[in-house]
């Protein structure tokens, strides 16, 4: 049996400032809104669908009985019944790679605030540690970044003739990678990851 090559749905990154964090990834990689950004409030919308609905499009979910099984897969499912209030930003890739972003408000957000030393206490502590976009130009992407409050992690790499690779952190300590090529290329090329 051959296993599907399945493709990356969408990723999300939680922030102290969702404006700043639009602004951002918006400026810097062009990613374009699916829908309005805005803040869901389980007290004003308690039958909306962050807290009540499944992630079907709204006038299915509507036409759903409440007790419906496919009602079972809710925010307040994922995130547990604490979750009140939260901004969100829900936006798309060049290669439709949905990219959301969140400004937990209620409970309010309880991460980093700012870039931090680069090391081992980022990358080897386990999880999740770097997310890579594909750019035109990675030196000047970064320039600009760096306007806004991202930092240069390392050096900028050449790992491929005519490549560049480029690791970042985000103004808010979230690690970017940005490459020249795709990932496809730069390992057929003989470079390991």
């Amino acid at each position: 049996m051959t296993m599907f090559n399945h493709c990356v749905n969408h990723v999300a990154i939680s922030v102290p400032n969702l404006e700043a964090a639009i602004e951002f990834y918006s400026k810097l990689f062009g990613f374009r809104f699916l829908r309005p950004s805005g803040l869901a409030n389980k007290e004003e919308h308690p039958q909306g669908i962050t807290w009540k609905s499944t992630f079907l499009p709204l006038p299915l979910c509507l036409s759903l009985p409440l007790d419906a099984p496919s009602q079972k897969l809710t925010r307040t499912a994922v995130y547990g019944k604490e979750l009140n209030s939260v901004k969100m930003a829900i936006m798309t890739t060049g290669n439709s790679v949905g990219f959301e972003i969140f400004e937990f408000v209620d409970p309010p957000y309880d991460g980093k605030t700012a870039p931090l030393q680069w090391g081992p206490g980022n990358y080897a502590k386990g999880g999740w540690f770097h997310v890579a976009f594909t750019v035109p130009d990675p030196v000047a992407t970064l320039r600009e970044a760096e306007k806004m409050g991202a930092k240069l992690v390392g050096e900028i790499c050449s790992p491929a003739p005519g490549e560049t690779v480029i690791y970042m952190q985000d103004p808010w300590d979230n690690v970017v990678e940005l490459l020249s090529c795709s990932f496809e290329h730069l390992i057929m090329n003989g470079v390991a990851a």
